[in-house]
């Protein structure tokens, strides 16, 4: 074991040294590994039966039945690691004399054997058997409203495009789109589905948040569909139009996908400035379902959503934003409404508890995002939208999810995406932003309102969900002909 420890080291220095085929280097000692870690089970089964046998014939043959198929498979991978341990010691030679381009090393590189390969495309089908595996690529990053949303979309594609769906899940912060990653999804997926969300965001106006180079696209063969993607600049950020890196990729990968398609806040008409015509489908956050339970809050409340991850981009003065919203949550305990601020990322902590420090009263209380992130309490999040009287929220999910369960929302706006929103949904007037003249009377205007109409407006919503469920239906039915159409995968019904 020490010596193939020692050879793996070495190996790892030089693979190092050449970035163009460290995928590889990755791949092959995965495939080591997994050799190594076999015949290690095999030599502690050995040396317990052994200690088993002392003094008993009957176990001295159970061991000799039980490990001679055993010893013989691991001598042959073990002959064939060998000879691919060869080969690459013959590469290394290549590489330290020069005589071998990147390119022609690639070519040459030996191929794992059948047997060998095969492990993870065996590891998939222990685990899902013939499920049609979707790997499913968005921001969750700690977000509620991301994991909020990806409940959404894999409620829509098991309810429309295939009810026997099987999801894994690909948090994009945190996956890098290497050669390897790619290898992988193309045996353990049927469908890569990116999205949705507000992925089309840059911060350095050269990479998008789906970061698979345009050298890497075309190694992808797993059919790709991109959903309700979302135009994410903030106000103040620079735009993404003239941004050739980002512009090039994305018409790559709109060449590249099954279907690209962006969701109904305006960022059909964003990306149209960048010479992009991508069909509009509803946020699937609005498809979050209706069947969350009731959150422990005694009488009626109000979910206050504050968002605080870019104060100056989203143009809040802490100060008078704080103030504004004690006097307001003041108002509505004079209601006599419980009001439960609802962070969606850890940065939103801050001003939450700002806010809490300065009413100081019992009838305002937080929920914990350290526990609202967990997958398993993502429906439990969602309760308390789906049980609150009306809403009041700052980010796009937290206006998203309750209207699609019904639930009236006054929003207030400090990104595109916000008045978009509303706008398309026929919703214009309730909505504000933290800088309107007389903000905390317009506040309480539209809260006077909404209470007044709340049992209309939740009418109105439910016809407006209605609506955009059926034009969800309409694009996934087609999506799933689309799929039919390659002749891959078929459907089981």
């Amino acid at each position: 074991m020490n010596r193939r420890n020692k050879f793996k080291s070495r190996l790892i220095y030089f693979f190092r040294k050449i970035l163009g085929v460290i995928f590889l280097y990755d791949r092959f000692m995965e495939g080591f590994s997994e050799l190594d870690e076999q015949i290690g089970r095999v030599e502690s089964r050995l040396k317990d039966l052994e200690e088993d046998m002392v003094g008993n014939n009957a176990d001295k043959e159970r061991f000799v039945q039980l490990t001679e198929d055993q010893l013989d498979r691991a001598a042959k991978q073990t002959i064939q690691i060998d000879a691919i341990k060869k080969q690459l010691l013959d590469l290394e030679v290549k590489v330290e004399e020069n005589k071998s381009s990147n390119d022609e090393i690639l070519k040459s590189y030996p191929v794992m054997p059948q047997d060998l390969s095969n492990y993870k495309e065996d590891i998939r089908s222990i685990v899902w058997g013939d499920a049609f595996v979707v790997e499913h690529a968005y921001a969750r990053y700690f977000n509620f409203g991301d994991h909020a949303l990806g409940l959404g979309v894999r409620r829509a594609f098991t309810k429309y495009f295939f009810e026997k769906c099987r999801f894994e899940i690909m948090d994009i912060h945190r996956t890098a789109m290497t050669r390897y990653e790619i290898d992988a999804l193309n045996h353990r997926a049927d469908l890569l589905l990116v999205g949705g969300g507000g992925l089309i965001h840059s911060a350095d106006n050269k990479h998008w948040l789906f970061n698979l180079d345009n050298g890497l696209i075309d190694y992808l063969k797993c059919p790709t569909v991109f959903y309700a993607l979302g135009y994410n600049q903030y106000y103040g950020q620079d735009s993404l139009t003239g941004k050739n890196d980002i512009e090039l990729n994305l018409a790559a990968l709109k060449a590249k996908a099954l279907s690209f398609s962006v969701r109904n806040d305006t960022s059909k008409e964003k990306l149209a400035a960048m010479g992009f015509d991508f069909p509009e489908v509803p946020d699937p956050g609005f498809f979050v379902g209706c069947d969350h339970p009731a959150p422990d809050i005694k009488g009626k409340y109000v979910i206050l959503q504050l968002a605080y991850d870019t104060p100056k981009w989203r143009g809040i003065e802490t100060e008078t934003f704080i103030n504004n919203f004690k006097k307001i949550i003041q108002y509505l305990i004079g209601l006599d409404y419980t009001v439960v601020l609802a962070p969606h990322t850890f940065l939103d902590i801050k001003i939450t508890k700002l806010v809490l420090e300065a009413v100081g009263n019992s009838r305002v209380a937080s929920w914990d995002l350290h526990e609202m992130i967990k997958d398993e309490n993502t429906s439990r999040g969602l309760g308390y939208y789906q049980h609150a009287d009306f809403v009041i929220a700052m980010r796009g999910h937290a206006q998203i999810c309750p209207i699609g369960m019904g639930v009236p929302v006054i929003s207030v706006a400090t990104h595109y995406k916000n008045f978009g929103l509303m706008d398309k949904l026929g919703m214009p007037d309730s909505v504000l932003t933290p800088n309107d003249e007389n903000f905390v009377e317009k506040m309480i205007f539209l809260i006077d309102s909404t209470i007044k109409n709340n049992a209309q407006l939740r009418d109105n919503l439910g016809i407006l969900t209605a609506e955009m469920d059926q034009k969800t239906r309409k694009f996934l039915k087609e999506l799933r002909g689309k799929y039919e159409s390659l002749g891959m995968k078929k459907f089981i019904n």
